[in-house]
């Protein structure tokens, strides 16, 4: 016994920098017993076993020597809060513990000896396995402590993080192989959990900061929209008092003053903007008929649809609930949503409007059962959506979609106000607007909307 305890000792000292990278800890402790002591017991148990056979004189010491190593093998495998299981040079097993046999779906180790990956749950994984231990055989070299999926009997898949080393004899000759593994799924979950909840709080974080940046520009824009408008006025009175006072001949004056009215109306148009973006008006909310909503926008652009040669499907889904909303607003939201579609397909195209009930599902900064939040997990809502087969929208502009003052259009068309008007109406509505797209592909804006009488 003193030479097997020795023995091992040795072991352990020459092969520590093999699976020590970090600091010390209990896994790396159960590693290092697990990894080398027990490989050594088993190389000890199969020379005592050959000992035995090759003696003349099958003496008291190499039966104790035997006894003393199964009863310590089996002792450790058995106690070890880790699956254990060893494979011959043919890769079939030739052993485990029970905790590994419970993980194939076997009643006791005995079950799996003589099977191979190929006849287990894993087989999905089997082949991958498999490399794995030839290579780690052929190269008598251990890989220690990575991370890899296993498929349990019932179908459900584990994560599990192992370690394998080559089964030697006292010659150094290979004559299987052991390996040994945690499950890891547990821990797994906890950390995509706890990814999802960091990436939720930073998404918080960004909202509320973007709110905040959206109230200050809000109240500036209201500031320098009253204090400006007024000029305007007057200095437009005063164009038209001046257009009044020239000849038709005075061409150069005409025109002129012709290009002073048009950037004063273009001025106009955007302190009109900054105002309607700033305004905080009471919203006169009410049940009504989203089907009629999206019918009554739509009349107001079919004719720049037929001018732009641009394909409408509606997908409305019938008997739809009624929403509580603002009629005026979701007009607006929905006018807005389909003159941009209609701009990004200057070469014709198709237009798809969907409205139908769903049950919300998705756990999110603004869905999940949070008392703040704008939705609860399953509540029933209702869905608009408006996709197009346009240019589509690259991944940096469409983070910077809804803010203040942003276009990609003309400036001389568009005041970059447009999608912040309608992001600012669907937040005072308690509801969601998103935008899917990729350069090339089209857009798709989707908007949730609270049924009447919802929360």
């Amino acid at each position: 016994m003193v030479s097997l305890v020795v023995g091992t000792v040795l072991v352990l000292t020459n092969q520590l920098d093999a699976i020590f990278y970090g600091p010390f800890t209990k896994t790396n402790l159960i590693q290092i017993i697990i990894t080398y002591f027990v490989p050594y017991l088993v190389a000890t148990y199969c020379s005592a076993m050959q000992a035995k056979c090759d003696e003349k004189d099958t003496g008291e010491k190499a039966e104790e020597l035997i006894r003393t190593s199964q009863k310590l093998l089996s002792t450790i495998v058995e106690s070890a809060p880790i699956r254990i299981f060893w494979k011959d040079l043919e890769l079939c097993y030739l052993g485990c513990n029970t905790l590994f046999a419970r993980d194939a779906g076997m009643s006791c180790p005995a079950d799996l000896i003589g099977k191979n990956d190929l006849q287990m749950g894993w087989r999905e994984q089997a082949e991958l396995y498999r490399v794995d231990d030839k290579q780690i055989m052929d190269s008598k070299t251990p890989k220690i402590g990575y991370e890899e999926q296993q498929t349990r009997p019932d179908g459900n898949i584990a994560w599990v993080r192992t370690s394998k080393v080559p089964l030697q004899d006292v010659d150094k000759t290979v004559f299987g192989m052991l390996g040994i593994y945690e499950d890891i799924t547990e821990r797994k979950k906890s950390e995509e959990k706890l990814q999802m909840a960091y990436f939720e709080l930073k998404e918080a974080q960004s909202h509320l900061i973007h709110a905040e940046k959206i109230e200050a520009i809000g109240r500036m824009a209201s500031g320098v929209a009253h204090e400006v408008k007024n000029p305007l006025g007057i200095i437009l009175l005063g164009i038209n008092y001046f257009e009044g006072t020239i000849s038709a001949t005075q061409k150069d004056k005409r025109e002129t003053l012709l290009i002073m009215k048009n950037s004063i109306n273009r001025v106009d148009k955007i302190v009109c903007a900054l105002l309607d973006f700033s305004r905080s008006e009471e919203l006169k909310m009410k049940s009504e008929d989203v089907t009629l909503l999206i019918n009554s926008s739509l009349g107001l652009v079919e004719h720049k649809l037929k001018i732009k040669n641009i394909k409408l499907f509606q997908q409305i889904e019938k008997d739809m609930p009624k929403i509580i909303a603002d009629r005026g607003k979701i007009e607006q939201v929905l006018i807005n949503l389909f003159s941009n579609s209609i701009d990004a397909m200057p070469k014709g195209g198709e237009l798809y409007v969907r409205s139908y009930k769903t049950k919300l599902d998705r756990s999110g900064r603004v869905v999940s059962n949070r008392e703040n939040d704008f939705f609860k997990l399953s509540e029933e809502a209702v869905v608009v959506e408006v996709e197009d087969t346009g240019v589509g929208i690259d991944e940096e502009i469409k983070k910077k979609l809804f803010d203040p003052f942003f276009t990609t259009k003309d400036r001389t068309e568009r005041t970059g106000l447009g999608l912040s008007v309608v992001k600012s109406i669907i937040d005072m509505h308690r509801g969601l607007i998103n935008v899917e797209s990729e350069k090339g592909k089209g857009a798709k804006f989707t908007m949730i909307f609270k049924l009447s009488g919802g929360a």
